[in-house]
């Protein structure tokens, strides 16, 4: 009956209400964000499904991550658009997707250091960054998106992955690692999930907001 014994339940029930809040309003947001995580509870790993849209982040419970783990959350039945890494399970939220590109980048990097001979990998590095500067200064208070730029970055993508379907074709890298490989096949696939921040400049294409320099999913 003590306070710290009792202090988790106090603030579930003291917040529920600002919590319904919050589901609602990441529920109806144009946009938003969605991450798992992991912590520990009583000994055991728990799963967290973390959703957020603005300054709205909801925290939720799970006992696992994939499609268990995002019922009874905001995204079921979620009409806006998503930024996400590629965990299969919010891809298939909505058919609005955004691939977050922070995510791409480090297996681009990760590909640079175990395919030294890539040079796809090179310039998607550039490409994923040029593409994230130039999104942050449209988003600056006199910022305006540029249709010429936004034009190139697009036949940019289009020539970096045409390149890397080129390399590709000489040789698939070893079992050992694929991950760049793997990354090539979604952004030439889902080449949407990729640039839809281009075509609509409200969508975030990374999980970190540029201007508060915190993350968007655990404000860290």
């Amino acid at each position: 009956e003590g306070l710290v014994c009792s202090l988790s339940h106090q603030f579930s029930k003291k917040t529920k209400g600002k919590r319904r809040k919050i589901f609602r309003a990441i529920h109806t947001a144009s946009t938003a964000h969605a991450d798992f995580t992991f912590t520990r509870a009583n000994g055991k790993t728990a799963t967290i499904l973390i959703c957020a849209s603005g300054n709205d982040v909801l925290y939720q419970v799970k006992k696992k991550k994939g499609d268990q783990g995002t019922k009874n959350s905001p995204l079921v039945n979620y009409k806006g658009t998503l930024t996400t890494d590629h965990e299969a399970a919010f891809v298939k939220v909505t058919s609005k997707h955004q691939e977050c590109l922070i995510h791409a980048l480090r297996h681009d990097r990760a590909t640079i250091e175990n395919e030294p001979d890539s040079i796809w990998a090179v310039k998607m590095e550039k490409w994923i960054v040029d593409a994230l500067a130039y999104w942050n200064e449209v988003h600056k208070p006199d910022g305006q998106p540029d249709p010429k730029r936004t034009k190139e970055l697009l036949n940019e993508y289009d020539s970096i992955i045409e390149l890397a379907g080129k390399e590709y074709a000489n040789g698939i890298p070893k079992k050992y690692f694929r991950d760049g490989y793997n990354l090539y096949k979604r952004m030439r696939d889902k080449k949407e999930d990729y640039v839809r921040f281009l075509h609509n400049m409200e969508v975030c294409p990374q999980n970190k907001d540029p201007i508060k320099n915190r993350c968007l999913i655990c404000g860290a």
